[in-house]
């Protein structure tokens, strides 16, 4: 099932507001000198967690102005746990249970009023929203190969790849071989698969890599930003709770469109099969194209080790489009997999499992 996994909401705030939190919840407002930022976390096994962060002004210096707010507060939401707190996978699914997780969040944000007199929600815009499936793989290696797949095989105008430490939540423990992050900056989208496992393993969720035994779990993720949000569901990203409750549930809804269009239609089609499967597949269904085997070999071979970018410089983009299709014909991905795994199914197939953690 696809579900929001987070969603984030932006208010500037002053000193003052900063200040009456801390105090209030002195025990769970700390301050990370490394990336200048005050987080308060006394509800994050509920479901939120706030970053407060100066904002610098356009020439790079930070504004100090106490006439104005020079201060930004991010929230970022986790439906699930607002309902479960502690939970660590799965999502909710249904409308009646977002629209409780919203009216849940607004009662924290009730307490924390109470508790400090500030209430984070007022001026709050949905700026971010995180959508979710996680999939299960045969073992940890065949996430890694599709992840390392993936990274050579964005074919689609417009999506590029990018660093896991400009990410605002990279640890330094992420492995290469664990993620791939691409964006789309006109559709105001991006978007990363990640080796879930990998990721409970850092967090001590040992109840949940326990279940998982030898099998991997892939997460499969789609952020959309302020301006796609406000494009799509015609909503200013205000903190009215019904407001909030039915743009979640909408997108929730839309989420399989939304995957096959910044994932399904970005990769290459086709399952992805190792160099030794992909000669036998030529063989048995090419076997009077003398010239094609030869040609689909090497071009798989360009693409697997090179990428697309790369491989584009080598082939005219008639030769190119040719034997892509030579691979859309034969069912397969140009990008080679592992001997070890064999054949990984298509990214529209993994999207339609079921069996998802």
């Amino acid at each position: 099932m696809f579900y929001i996994h987070t969603f984030s909401m932006i208010r500037y705030i002053e000193k003052d507001e900063i200040d009456a939190l801390r105090n209030s919840y002195e025990d769970h407002f700390f301050f990370i000198s490394d990336e200048a930022t005050w987080v308060l976390n006394a509800f994050l096994d509920h479901g939120l967690r706030v970053e407060i962060s100066p904002i610098p002004s356009d020439n790079g210096v930070r504004r100090f102005n106490r006439n104005h707010p020079c201060y930004k507060a991010i929230l970022f939401i986790t439906p699930a746990k607002l309902l479960n707190p502690g939970i660590n996978l799965g999502g909710l699914t249904s409308r009646i249970d977002i629209s409780d997780a919203c009216y849940h969040l607004e009662r924290i944000m009730a307490s924390i009023e109470n508790e400090s007199g500030i209430n984070l929600m007022t001026g709050a815009v949905l700026s971010r929203v995180d959508v979710t499936k996680d999939v299960i793989m045969p073992s940890d290696l065949y996430s890694r190969e599709l992840i390392r797949a993936a990274k050579k095989s964005i074919n689609k105008h417009g999506y590029n790849l990018y660093s896991p430490s400009t990410h605002h939540d990279f640890r330094v423990e992420w492995r290469d071989e664990d993620t791939m992050m691409f964006q789309n900056k006109n559709q105001h989208i991006a978007a990363k698969i990640y080796n879930k496992k990998r990721g409970l393993e850092l967090n001590n969720c040992l109840t949940e890599v326990k279940d998982l035994g030898n099998r991997g779990l892939l997460r499969f993720e789609l952020s959309l930003y302020a301006q796609r949000i406000k494009a799509d569901y015609q909503t200013d990203g205000g903190n009215d709770v019904d407001q909030l409750s039915d743009v979640l549930w909408a997108i929730t809804e839309d989420a399989p469109q939304l995957f096959h269009r910044h994932f399904v239609q970005v990769f290459f089609p086709g399952k992805m099969v190792s160099r030794s499967e992909l000669k036998k597949s030529i063989k048995r269904e090419c076997p009077d194209k003398r010239k094609r085997p030869k040609g689909m070999l090497a071009f798989s071979s360009d693409l697997s080790q090179n990428g697309v970018i790369s491989s584009k410089k080598i082939y005219t983009e008639r030769e190119f489009s040719t034997r892509l299709m030579w691979f859309r014909d034969l069912g397969v991905s140009p990008v080679c997999v592992c001997k070890e795994c064999s054949t990984i199914p298509s990214f529209s197939m993994l999207l339609a499992q079921k069996n998802t953690g």
